[in-house]
Order: structure tokens, then C-alpha cells, then sequence
């Protein structure tokens, strides 16, 4: 290739370059692409050209070419693209590749000419994985070069802030604002401070005049919703947690206030959506991967659940309640043998967990294996004789032993709390087994006054009124149960024998008719009843 040649290829591939980097200052990736492959082919190992196309495709959100691409740059002979490394440092902390990012970034730390920023980047990463103190040195190291830092300054007073070191930081702010007295960031974190003093007055002002002086800063919002959080002003945290949100979509700790306002509203989905974004901030967090599991359950994802709780449990393996939640999802998803393996686990690590041990006791129970099932119990009433459930499921497995003088007494002594509605229909039931017809009716109505809707008891206390042969009370009873329950065939049975038995025929045949209609196979049953029941009504 002539002198001239090689000049005329250089010239063009400047302009080439020129234009593809006017469009990269423009943000038009996509113009700025073909650009510079335009380059390579002129010049296959032209570093300007594999830089430009890896941040084009990194800010299009192609991550997976940008990553090897970046890494081709880095491989080229003299390479002085040490951004390369900020930017895979990046793509690994959105693919959570942790171990990775920490690599790149280290190693942008060791070429930036820029250390401020690198260092920046580094405080920020330790910020979300929880290593306060060794933020609060980064943030040092660039204070010391760049005093009015106010990204570092703020970073080390919120970590002295997570680690208590509150005098500290309040000397902190109180510096800054010998210097920066109408900085809307450094009176928001004043107002956060005393916020965590619980003076909640002069927060609010705090916030409020942070607010007045920059409505844009998405801290201050933040900072206002605690406050109103704390203050049980829920609906109003919220509208300013999400302009906080929508000023900066990426504020980790506006994402887990909401999540926890969402829960307390009973917004499952809302909640779950946030601690998505949590995780991506925090993937290294035990707590958030267990409340996103509980909440997952609540939406019956059961097998979304057990991922979350097995995450949780290798992030913090001595921690008895993420064991004990596992159990109980093993136990919706029929997994029984690893159900029990998790209550056996969580009750190691705490040997008085009193609902594993109860609820290991129930799976006992369902498994039929009553001997164990009682061992269960025993154990926990011998610490907490007071357990009213322990008594009632003990008093189930007595039942099933025919034990019945002991189920009654155990179920007794379950409605020590008198708001056991399970124990008083229990104990109704099994005295109406033994013929103790009253006793039954009055557990029934005791617990009608719990329960005034539920049909099933209205039932079961038609059952005893007939029994003890007062049917109008039965019939009550009856139409009670079916005003719940519209579709409650064994009640229209039973009202249509006691309609009969109190001679009014038409009722009986239309209540037994509508039995039919519920669920003909009875047609042939129940027909001649209908017919005798006309002919006497005729």
C-alpha cells in the first residue's frame, strides 16, 4: 500500500470516527454503530472503532456483545481504554456477578487516571454490600484530595450513620454546612439524622426546606416518607417515595421502604415488584431474599418461595426462621420428607421454637404417626403450658387414639382462650359424637358468637337442635346455614326433613327438590320423599 493510499484510508477513517463519536455524544447508538463498523472494515484492529461499538452496545442495553467486546479492547496491544474496565465492572453488577465486578473494578481502580471517581465506585459498591467502615475509608481517601466532595462527604455520613457512630456524623454535617449552608443534600441528611434521634419535628423541617431549595433531589423525598412512615401517614409516604423513585430509579432504600408499605397494605404483587429491585441493589442480603419468598407464598408461588428461602439460608445458614418457612413451603409443595428435615433444622438451632416444633407435630399428625405427634406436644407444653394450640392438636391426635375423656380435657384447656374458634367446633363435635347433645349446642353458639357468618356451624347446631328435638331451633339453624352458604345441600336436606316433620310439606319439597338440583344422582332417592311430601301438602 503507496504512501497516498494509506493517507486516504487514514483520512477517511478519522471521519469515520468523528462521526460516529458526534453520535455517541448525542446518545444516537444505534447511527453510531454502523459507523464504526464501517472502520474495522477498513481497519479490523482499529481500538477506537471495538471501544465505540462496545459502549454503543452497552448503553443499547447489549450487554453480553458489550462484555467481549470491552474485553477485546482491553487485549489490544497498548491499550489506554482503562474506562473498559468501569464499564465490565458495571455489566457484571447488572448480570449480579459479583466476585467479577469486584475484579474489573479493581482493576480500574489500579489504571484510572481518575482515582477520585474509581474510589467513588468502590465506596458505592461496598455501600450496597453492607461494609460500612471500609466506605467510610474510601470516602476518607477522597476527602482528603477533594475536601467539598459531596457525593463522598454525604456517602461517609450515611455510613457513619448505619455503624452508630452518630456523634461523628453529626460533626460531619455540621461541618458541611459551615461551608454549604443552602445545600438541600446536606440538610436532608441533618433531617435524617434527627429523624433517627426520633426528633421528628425538626426533621420534617429539615426535609421540608431541603425540598424548597432543590424539588429534584430524590433523598429529601425519601427522607420526608420515613417520617410520614413512621407516623403511620402510609398512603402519603407513599406519594413521595415514588417521586423519589421516578427522580432516580435506582434508590435501593426508597424501593425497600415502599415494598414494606406495600405489605402492610396487603399489595403482595406491589411489594414483590420492589424487592426485585431490592436484590438487584442488595443480592447478597438474606433478609430480602426471605421477605420476598414470604410474599411469594402469600401469591401461592410455592416453588418461587423455596428458591427464595434456599437463597436466604445459604446467605445466612444459622438463621432458625428461614428454615422453619422452608419446612412449611415443603410441606404446601407435598415435599414431607424435606418438610420435616427443615422443622428438624430450625429446632436444632433453636431447640424452644415453638411453632417448628408445633407444626412438626402436625405433620406427625397428618402422617398418622400419633405416637410422635404426641411426643411433640408433650415437649412443648413442658416450656409453655400455656400453648393453646398445642393443647388442641394434641387433643386431635387423643381423638384419633379414641382417647376421648383426653381430647375433651385438652381441648379445654385450649379455650383458655376463649377465642379458639377451631376448639369450640372441635369440642362441639366430639361431644355431639358421645350423644351430649347440649353441650354441643352450647360450644356451638359460643362459637357463633366468634364466627357469626360461617355457615358449617349453623349446620352443625341444626344437627344438635334436631337431636334433641327442637325443631323449630333446627330449622333456624338450617336457613341460617343456607343464607351463607346458598348452594349447602346437606343443609337443604336435613331443613327439608325437619320442614316435614313440622308438616310443612311444600317447604320439604321444595327443599329436597333443590337438593335434587344441586346434585341429581339423589333424584332416585329422594323422589318418593317429594311425592309423599306433595301428596301430603295437596
Amino acid at each position: 500500500m503507496n504512501f497516498i493510499t494509506r493517507l486516504l484510508k487514514k483520512g477517511e477513517i478519522e471521519k469515520l470516527l468523528t462521526e460516529a463519536n458526534n453520535y455517541i455524544s448525542e446518545k444516537d447508538y444505534k447511527n453510531a454503530l454502523p459507523k464504526f463498523q464501517k472502520v474495522l472494515s477498513i481497519d479490523e484492529n482499529n481500538p477506537n472503532a471495538i471501544y465505540g461499538i462496545a459502549k454503543a452496545d452497552f448503553y443499547l442495553d447489549n450487554f453480553d456483545k458489550a462484555k467481549q467486546e470491552f474485553i477485546n479492547v482491553i487485549k489490544t496491544p497498548n491499550n489506554t481504554y482503562f474506562d473498559s474496565y468501569n464499564y465490565l465492572y458495571k455489566i457484571e453488577i447488572n448480570n449480579k456477578n459479583i466476585e467479577e465486578a469486584v475484579k474489573y473494578l479493581s482493576s480500574y481502580i489500579a489504571n484510572a487516571t481518575n482515582k477520585e471517581e474509581a474510589l467513588s465506585l468502590r465506596a458505592d459498591l461496598n455501600y450496597r454490600f453492607e461494609k460500612y467502615n471500609e466506605v467510610i475509608d474510601d470516602c476518607d481517601k477522597i476527602l482528603a484530595v477533594k475536601p467539598d466532595n459531596l457525593t463522598a462527604m454525604l456517602l461517609s455520613i450515611k455510613s457513619k450513620i448505619k455503624t452508630d457512630q452518630l456523634k461523628k456524623a453529626l460533626i460531619d454535617i455540621n461541618k458541611a454546612l459551615e461551608t454549604k449552608a443552602n445545600s438541600p443534600e446536606v440538610l436532608n441528611m441533618r433531617g435524617y439524622l434527627r429523624f433517627i434521634n426520633k426528633n421528628y419535628s425538626d426533621a420534617l423541617n429539615d426535609v421540608k426546606n431541603a425540598i424548597n431549595l432543590n424539588n429534584t433531589y430524590p433523598d429529601s423525598y425519601y427522607t420526608y416518607a420515613l417520617i410520614l412512615h413512621k407516623t403511620s401517614r402510609l398512603e402519603e409516604s407513599l406519594e413521595n417515595l415514588n417521586i423519589a423513585i421516578k427522580l432516580n430509579s435506582d434508590f435501593a432504600e426508597a424501593y425497600i421502604l415502599r415494598a414494606e408499605i406495600f405489605t402492610t397494605l396487603d399489595k403482595p404483587d406491589e411489594a414483590l415488584s420492589d424487592y426485585k429491585h431490592v436484590l438487584k441493589y442488595f443480592p447478597n442480603n438474606s433478609i430480602f431474599y426471605f421477605k420476598s419468598g414470604k410474599l411469594k407464598k402469600v401469591l401461592f408461588d410455592f416453588s418461587g418461595a423455596k428458591s427464595d428461602f434456599n437463597h436466604a439460608i445459604l446467605l445466612e445458614p444459622s438463621n432458625a426462621e428461614y428454615y422453619f418457612n422452608l419446612a412449611l413451603i415443603t410441606n404446601e409443595l407435598k415435599e414431607y420428607g424435606e418438610s420435616k428435615k427443615n422443622f428438624d433444622k430450625a429446632i436444632e438451632i433453636n431447640p424452644k421454637y415453638e411453632d417448628a416444633i408445633l407444626e412438626r407435630g402436625i405433620l406427625f399428625y397428618r402422617a398418622k404417626k400419633n405416637q410422635e405427634a404426641i411426643k411433640e406436644f408433650d415437649y412443648l407444653l413442658s416450656f409453655n403450658p400455656e400453648n393453646d394450640k398445642a393443647f388442641y392438636y394434641r387433643a386431635k391426635v387423643k381423638e384419633a387414639l379414641a382417647d376421648n375423656h383426653g381430647a375433651i380435657s385438652d381441648y379445654t384447656r385450649a379455650l383458655l382462650n376463649p377465642n379458639y374458634y377451631e376448639a369450640w367446633i372441635a369440642r362441639a363435635l366430639l361431644k355431639a359424637k358421645h350423644n351430649d347433645f347440649h353441650g354441643s349446642v352450647l360450644d356451638l353458639t359460643k362459637a357463633a358468637s366468634i364466627r357469626p357468618q360461617s355457615p358449617q356451624l349453623y349446620y352443625y347446631r341444626g344437627i344438635a337442635h334436631k337431636k334433641l328435638e327442637k325443631l323449630a331451633e333446627a330449622f333456624e339453624d338450617f336457613s341460617r346455614a343456607i343464607e351463607y352458604l346458598p348452594n349447602y345441600l346437606e343443609a337443604f336436606y336435613n331443613r327439608g326433613q325437619v320442614n316435614f316433620d313440622l308438616r310443612r310439606y311444600k317447604g320439604a319439597a321444595a327443599d329436597w327438590e333443590k337438593v335434587v338440583s344441586l346434585e341429581p344422582k339423589y333424584k332416585e332417592k329422594l323422589m318418593e320423599k317429594i311425592n309423599q311430601a306433595k301428596a301430603k301438602s295437596s
